[in-house]
């Protein structure tokens, strides 16, 4: 990183920042409410972009799951997200716009009434914020500072505190608009930088047949190999599909951030028209450079988790979460292009640590502490809504430095375990 490319990251905070802060002046005007649901007036293509941008999360991701499994392992993901996306279009987004609420908690009094759906609210939103909400930011925080360690010399901690801090100072006072209109920007950086790598990376390692040969040389299953797999067991994918139809049931949506942006949406025909935008944008073009990358990652690097010695001429990676800024490092880039990269991968981020965030914080004003008879003024549950954004940031970033370790099961535990406790929920 020189300074050419610092000046393209700093370039890239500053328009994030900047979005994000005009947006302040809308969301301070119309309580708790208008700031976590965005004054309900979202269009069907930023709800699209914006839930796409937050389920990127991280560039690095989807290198180090084809790394591991080969192109097989996009099934680790695909072969849920295809089932309750789309359902999730037809079922609830329209549902969320028409009950009128701020949380997918709230539902638990709608439907049901007296103290224990009160308390049976609160345990919900307490699940909510600080299960999901802080171990998804703390995963993706975690591997965000992972993805970056060959490119920066710059601890996890400084790192943290660099996109991190900018994102949570946009996120504070933008609000749901701020966060998503940020997204839509940020997809849009993330995706000219991975496509423009794409091309990059497969010029210089000889050109698409090249690459193909390539890996059909090193390791020819993981071009041909379809579950179930020694690393991927029948089993597996039986459960994540079922999952799939408990997701497109769940009062989460699939995704509480997905739920928020229905329920922020201009009407529901809109909620529907960016659930179904999303479902493309997120199943299909965005992976696209991803894979065509990870498939050259797979000529350059080998991974020790991978059974036997590593064939002549490959890299071994202790983690392959590394996968995507060493591959930046095989490759003779222009000036400034690997901080177009870095803003790439930190567009990303950014985009999921903000949704969370704001999602995360609305169950604390909203369910946890409501304001009762209107005891709080509105300028004053505005302060407690950013604060508590700031607040969830830190612990996140706590379980990031503390906790988050191997990347590949922190995968795994994010997209199957963690949700496991939620998904007998479809069937009331």
């Amino acid at each position: 990183m020189n300074t050419l490319d610092w000046l393209v990251v700093g370039v890239l905070c500053a328009a994030s920042l900047g979005v994000g802060l005009l947006c302040a002046r809308g969301a301070s005007s119309k309580g708790a409410e208008g700031y976590f649901t965005g004054g309900r007036d979202l269009p069907w293509w930023a709800i699209g972009f914006s839930n796409a941008a937050t389920y990127q999360s991280g560039n690095g991701a989807f290198l180090m799951i084809t790394l591991s499994f080969g192109l097989c392992g996009s099934w680790l993901w695909w072969s849920s997200w295809i089932i309750w996306m789309p359902l999730v279009a037809l079922v609830w987004a329209p549902m969320w716009r028409r009950m009128q609420v701020v949380t997918t908690a709230e539902l638990i009094t709608l439907r049901y009434g007296g103290r224990p759906a009160q308390w049976a609210r609160k345990a919900y939103a307490v699940v909510c914020c600080c299960g999901f909400a802080v171990l998804l930011t703390g995963y993706i925080t975690g591997f965000f500072a992972k993805t970056l360690a060959p490119l920066v010399s710059m601890s996890e901690v400084q790192i943290l505190m660099l996109f991190g801090g900018v994102t949570v100072l946009y996120t504070m006072f933008g609000g749901l608009v701020g966060v998503v209109y940020v997204d839509v920007l940020q997809f849009v950086i993330l995706m000219v930088g991975n496509i423009l790598f794409f091309f990059l990376a497969v010029g210089q390692h000889g050109g698409w047949d090249h690459v193909l040969e390539r890996v059909g040389q090193v390791r020819m299953e993981g071009l041909t190999q379809v579950p179930p797999t020694t690393s991927i067991e029948l089993l597996t994918i039986v459960v994540l599909i079922a999952q799939g139809f408990f997701f497109a049931g769940s009062p989460t949506a699939g995704e509480g951030m997905t739920a928020q942006r229905f329920m922020s949406a201009r009407s529901e025909r809109q909620a529907i028209g960016g659930q179904l935008f999303n479902t493309f944008l997120s199943l299909s073009l965005r992976i696209l450079p991803l894979t065509g990358l990870g498939l050259v990652a797979m000529t350059l690097f080998w991974t020790k988790d991978l059974s036997g010695a590593a064939p002549a001429g490959l890299q071994t990676l202790d983690d392959p979460a590394y996968a995507w800024g060493e591959l930046i490092k095989h490759c003779n880039l222009p000036a400034g292009f690997v901080g177009l990269l870095v803003a790439a991968e930190a567009a990303a981020y950014m985009s999921t640590l903000s949704s969370i965030i704001n999602w995360g914080s609305s169950f604390v004003i909203n369910d946890l502490l409501p304001n009762k008879g209107g005891a709080r003024s509105q300028k004053e549950e505005l302060w407690a809504s950013r604060i508590t954004s700031l607040l969830l940031f830190a612990a996140s970033a706590g379980v990031a430095i503390l906790f988050v370790e191997n990347m590949v099961s922190w995968f795994m535990f994010i997209n199957s375990a963690m949700v496991i406790f939620l998904l007998p929920l479809a069937w009331f």
